[in-house]
């Protein structure tokens, strides 16, 4: 594939991601890890999603297998929380608090499920 234009703040944010995921162990265990620890960079991936084509989010996942792995995560996370897999925690509604997904935990059984792309946000991610 061709290279895809991405402004250097879009190649900056998948880097962060990237860099982020590529860290912890492909597992189940690399996969809790990387969820409790990944609420920091879901503004740039949010970031990254609205203002990306799907080809260039197609070009993103070959070329970032962190970013990738990242996004399915996340991808996981949404479709448990629609299914009613996993609640939501209830918090306190002191504008101090972080969203529930900040105390957020799922044990490896969910995790490590695999879905298929039955819900899509903006993107359809390589499967």
């Amino acid at each position: 594939m061709s290279m895809i234009h991405l402004s250097s703040e879009q190649r900056h944010m998948i880097k962060l991601i990237d860099d982020h995921a590529t860290k912890f162990p492909l597992s189940d265990v690399g996969d809790e890890q990387l969820l409790s620890s990944g609420y920091d960079f879901m503004p740039a991936f949010k970031r990254i999603i609205d203002s990306t084509s799907k080809l260039q989010m197609d070009y993103i996942c070959q070329q970032y297998e962190g970013f990738y792995r990242f996004a399915k995560l996340m991808e996981r996370v949404a479709q448990c929380l629609a299914d009613g897999v996993i609640e939501v925690p209830k918090y306190p509604s002191n504008k101090n608090v972080p969203p529930p997904f900040k105390y957020l935990t799922i044990t490896h059984n969910y995790v490590g499920a695999k879905f298929h792309l039955s819900t899509r946000s903006r993107h359809e991610l390589l499967s």
